[in-house]
């Protein structure tokens, strides 16, 4: 099986030249899908709505995760980049894919972990109070736990080990990580592709995405663009 794993959107099109063109049985989204400074709230919904529509059209095989700057605007947090005037544009397209159940908070395949930003084994047992990280949907887990929490100390960019899977920071998640599992994260862009004791961290669109296929996890060069 051939996974494609795309990074944060803020209503770039890149992904769409990416999925017209590779070979794949599966779409991973990493989130993000709003927000930008150099994309307009017009062309980050019609881009949103684009992945609806492929995500209707791909069913379970495309999966679409959850980020901070999404959950920005379907709670009480704030992100750099909210948009007042695309807030309008943007809540009818979220209110969507909560009702037809299009977003995972994580994804699973395999043994390997898909999210935003990461599952921390302390937030997965200290905040949500579950044992098994298969366990972690909407269902079980509240918004507002997914909030940026001070549990465990304060840092401005949240890069504390009770972060949630929206808004964990790489030295956090490797400080944290989820026993018997490799995780592939967006959320934060290290300039290059960055593996690093099982973890992935793939905000990195345009410029790469990632292939898992027999289990074996890559960094693409995006040739499409």
């Amino acid at each position: 099986m051939r996974t494609l794993v795309l990074g944060d959107i803020h209503g770039h099109s890149a992904w769409r030249s990416i999925v017209n063109n590779e070979e794949y049985d599966n779409v991973v989204f990493l989130g993000d899908y709003l927000d930008a400074f150099n994309v307009t709230p017009e062309n980050i919904a019609d881009n949103l709505l684009d992945i609806i529509k492929f995500k209707e059209k791909m069913g379970d095989k495309c999966r679409l995760c959850y980020g901070n700057h999404d959950h920005s605007y379907w709670n009480s947090e704030r992100c750099s980049g909210y948009n007042w005037h695309g807030r309008h544009m943007y809540m009818p397209l979220l209110e969507d894919m909560f009702k037809e159940n299009m977003l995972d908070l994580i994804y699973i395949q395999d043994d390997i972990i898909f999210s935003h930003a990461g599952v921390s084994d302390y937030w997965l047992k200290k905040v949500t109070m579950l044992d098994d990280v298969r366990e972690v949907n909407f269902d079980s887990v509240t918004l507002d736990s997914l909030n940026w929490n001070m549990l465990t100390g304060y840092d401005g960019y949240g890069n504390t080990i009770s972060q949630s899977p929206i808004w964990i920071r790489p030295q956090s998640l490797l400080k944290s990580k989820v026993d018997g599992y490799r995780q592939i994260v967006g959320h934060t862009n290290m300039g290059t592709p960055v593996d690093e004791q099982g973890l992935y961290f793939n905000d990195l669109l345009p410029d790469y995405y990632i292939v898992v296929e027999d289990g074996n996890i890559g960094f693409v060069k995006n040739k499409f663009k």
